[in-house]
């Protein structure tokens, strides 16, 4: 179990609750700040915890580790502040609205003692776990390419809410889920030079008077009653990387087509799927073998991952112990969960395990602002 740590939350939202209520319920200590009135008072209730008006407040009053849950646009400010202090944050996915931002960002991270992880709970499913796996004991071979995508039927976000307001989010439907695909795709990758992404844009239901809702994603108008929707609603990407590999990628809030999360891997050893959304996986690994004594034939393996995770518990879990191995309060032998990570040392210390480091939320941050200005130039763009 990992030492108590105390999570600064900026940004009171709904997220922020629910990341402060799985780090109460692991046996941590949580504070938080929000420009509102409102997410304080309701926070300081459920959690019986200080609040505060802003995140400088926030940091003097002294946390362990700050947690940025705020709309896209002011993710920049306080992570920045907090790094600066020497502070370890985890931001909410992407790692920013706009690219300037992301870099400011990762600049700072580069510049504190401390570390900065973006919030990519999907990396905690159990199929990317058993991915990774396979992939470093050598049974895909080389990866040389995937194709992902995260596509609801219909499931556009509240409309007035911050979701569908470009100026605060940064984007639609690729900056809300599909970074989520493309976060898994660069992963199963492993995060290659990117050198050309080409793009386009849509939308196609948002804001129109006669969209059904039967799920009931927009029966809720936000916290200004406003009907206003000014991002896409659907992306589709195709993204090529150094070492001839390519990423291919689609994105919807609605797309009147059956919804998915597949993700769907090529290696010169052998093919995997997967589900980003499906809990207990499986993994299915897929390849040919020749025949000796009989017909050449296609062989197909399935890993199930017994149980569920709550993915969101375990990228705070695991942010927490990354903040407790940074001043030494971690022993090894509670390291043991983690062995098979990837990004684990050879002295079982680095408990941040899967949790995806700054610089991969940059490099997500540069496929999101290419494929918008590939949108908008209508032609393949190098990013920046």
């Amino acid at each position: 179990m990992t030492d108590a740590v105390r999570l600064g939350f900026v940004g009171l939202g709904g997220i922020a609750r629910r990341h402060a209520g799985n780090a109460v319920a692991a046996g941590h200590d949580v504070a938080g700040a929000d420009v509102a009135a409102g997410p304080r008072e309701t926070f300081a209730d459920e959690f019986d915890a200080p609040t505060f008006d802003d995140h400088a407040a926030l940091l003097e009053a002294g946390v362990d580790a700050v947690v940025v849950t705020t709309p896209n646009s002011v993710h920049a400010p306080p992570a920045v502040a907090a790094l600066d202090r020497d502070v370890p944050v985890l931001v909410e996915k992407p790692l920013a609205d706009d690219l300037a931002a992301a870099e400011r960002i990762a600049d700072a991270a580069r510049e504190s003692a401390a570390f900065c992880a973006v919030g990519f709970q999907h990396r905690f499913a159990p199929a990317v776990e058993l991915f990774d796996v396979a992939r470093r004991d050598g049974r895909l071979g080389d990866v040389r390419g995937v194709t992902a995508e995260y596509v609801r039927r219909r499931g556009i976000p509240s409309l007035g809410s911050w979701f569908t307001d470009r100026e605060r989010a940064g984007g639609g439907a690729l900056v809300d889920i599909g970074v989520h695909a493309l976060d898994a795709a660069l992963f199963c990758l492993g995060f290659p030079e990117v050198l050309e992404v080409s793009g386009t844009t849509r939308a196609l239901f948002g804001g129109r008077e006669d969209y059904a809702d039967p799920e009931g994603w927009t029966r809720m108008r936000g916290e200004t009653g406003s009907t206003e929707f000014d991002v896409e609603d659907g992306a589709t990407a195709f993204v090529r990387c150094a070492g001839g590999r390519t990423l291919v990628l689609e994105a919807a809030w609605a797309a009147d087509r059956p919804p998915g999360s597949s993700v769907r891997v090529q290696g010169t050893a052998a093919g995997a799927t997967f589900d980003l959304l499906a809990d207990g996986g499986p993994l299915v690994l897929r390849d040919a073998a020749a025949g000796v004594g009989a017909r050449d034939h296609y062989r197909d393996q399935t890993l199930d991952a017994a149980g569920s995770i709550d993915r969101r518990a375990a990228l705070i879990e695991r942010f927490c112990g990354a903040v407790a191995d940074a001043s030494g309060d971690v022993t090894a032998e509670t390291d043991q969960a983690t062995r098979g990570d990837a990004n684990v040392t050879a002295t079982g210390r680095d408990r941040r395990g899967r949790l995806a480091t700054v610089e991969e939320g940059l490099t997500v941050q540069r496929v999101l602002d290419a494929v918008y200005r590939s949108a908008e130039a209508g032609r393949a763009v190098e990013p920046r």
